[in-house]
Order: structure tokens, then sequence, then C-alpha cells
């Protein structure tokens, strides 16, 4: 969100600290400001990598969407499709990025039909935000597949006012 004020920040910095050491009384106290300087920065740097790495994510909903995703991607067979039902609410990026990850076959659909799933064996069904919460009897009726319902999570995605998205993984299989 605030990428866009990273150059002015670090052009504001760069004149600030450049101020302040050329403010020094003398060459030694000029040299002292510059190595100082330049170790506070490389410290700042290594400090925000280190908690990047440790804590790649923004949010625990982040964290929460990336399990789920992962640990459905790893349950499932390869020639299974996963089929993600529209919502009103669009997607957070990283519930894309995650599903893409793999190379595994993602449909977007807002009403899908039991003929394009016929050929399947199984098929996960991610229902995110209650898109269409009676899809689910209808599919497995039509496709004549089992339902299980395999997780159901309530994460929150953006501002606290937002009520907490809901993302219900199904997998139909024969």
């Amino acid at each position: 969100m605030a990428q866009h004020l990273a150059p002015a920040i670090i052009l504001a910095m760069g004149a600030g600290i450049a101020f302040w050491i050329d403010r020094a009384p003398n060459a030694g106290e000029w040299r002292i400001r510059l190595h100082f300087a330049a170790g506070a920065l490389l410290g700042l740097g290594g400090i925000l990598l280190a908690c990047d790495c440790l804590w790649p994510y923004k949010t625990k909903a982040d964290l929460q969407t990336r399990d789920s995703i992962c640990a459905m991607l790893a349950t499932g067979m390869p020639d299974e499709p996963i089929l993600v039902l529209r919502a009103e609410r669009p997607f957070p990026p990283n519930f894309r990025w995650y599903l893409h990850e793999q190379s595994q076959r993602v449909i977007y659909d807002v009403s899908p039909t039991a003929a394009a799933l016929a050929g399947y064996r199984g098929v996960w069904i991610v229902n995110y935000d209650d898109a269409q919460p009676q899809v689910l009897q209808t599919l497995a009726g039509q496709t004549g597949m089992k339902a299980d319902h395999w997780q159901l999570q309530h994460l929150q995605i953006g501002p606290r006012e937002l009520p907490p998205a809901r993302l219900e993984i199904i997998h139909l299989r024969k």
C-alpha cells in the first residue's frame, strides 16, 4: 500500500543523513559520522530482512490462507481440478497466488454445471466468502459424487471493520 512513498522517504533520509554528516566540525568526526550512518542503515536493512524471512506474512489471515491452500494441494490428486466459486468480494491476491503456484488446473466459475465436472474422479471446490452455499448439494447430487466438507475457516482479511471472510473447501469424489 505504501510502496509509492518509498522513493520520497529514501530521498528524505538520504538528505537528512548527508546534512548531519556534513555538519561535522572536522574530518575525523565526519568519518565517524559516515561510518555510523552506514552501519545504522546496514543494521536496519539486516533487521528488516530477518523479520521478512522469519515472518513473511502481513497478517495471520495470509498465513492461514496459505496453509489451507497448500494442505489442499498436498492432499489432492494431480488430476483433480480446483473449482473456485466467484464471490461478491474480490479474492485476495495471495489467495490467487497460492492456487496458481502449483501447476494444477484452477477453474473460476459463478455457477458451475455437473457436465463440466463429469470427466473427473474428484474435484476440489473452494467456496470463498459465501459465494454460493447451495452449490455443494446441487453438484454432489448431479454428478453422483460424495461431498466431504474438508475445511471451513473464517479469515480476517482487510480492515477490521469488514466481517471475516469465509473460506470453505469441499472435496467431491466418486
